[in-house]
Formats: structure tokens, sequence, C-alpha cells
């Protein structure tokens, strides 16, 4: 099992939609913590896919959840 990318108590979650309505559910699905055991969750919304690429380069994540309906570039494209 790897760890996460960050030594710290929360895991960095990258959410990207060009929907703001779509990445906000994706948080309430999710909520703060998914288990009790776990760390508290953090958000970065993205909404160009520019963006996502400059911040997946960058690295530091734990998850992403990419919209593959998002315009332009739907997160499977």
């Amino acid at each position: 099992m790897t760890q996460p990318s960050q030594p710290s108590d929360r895991l960095r979650i990258l959410v990207y939609s060009d929907n703001p309505r779509t990445r906000e559910q994706v948080k309430l699905a999710l909520g703060k913590r998914v288990h009790p055991e776990l760390p508290e969750l953090t958000y970065l919304e993205i909404a160009t896919p520019a963006m996502v690429i400059t911040k997946m380069d960058e690295g530091g994540f734990d998850l992403v959840i990419l919209d593959g309906e998002a315009t332009p570039a739907g997160g499977m494209a």
C-alpha cells in the first residue's frame, strides 16, 4: 500500500469539472472525512484542463476526481 503523498494530517483531493455545481456535489458526497480512522479531506477545485495538467505535474494529490463530461476536455480525454 502506498503512503499519502504528504506527511500531513489531511488527504489532498483534486476535483476537476467545468461545472461548479458538479464540483460541489463531489465535495458534498465525500464530506470532510470518509472514515473515522482516515485523515480529513482537503479539496482543490479546478475548472480548466490546462490547470489540471499544471497541478498534476506538480503532484502531491492523494486522489484525483475527473469529470468525464467536462467541456472542452472531459476527464477521460
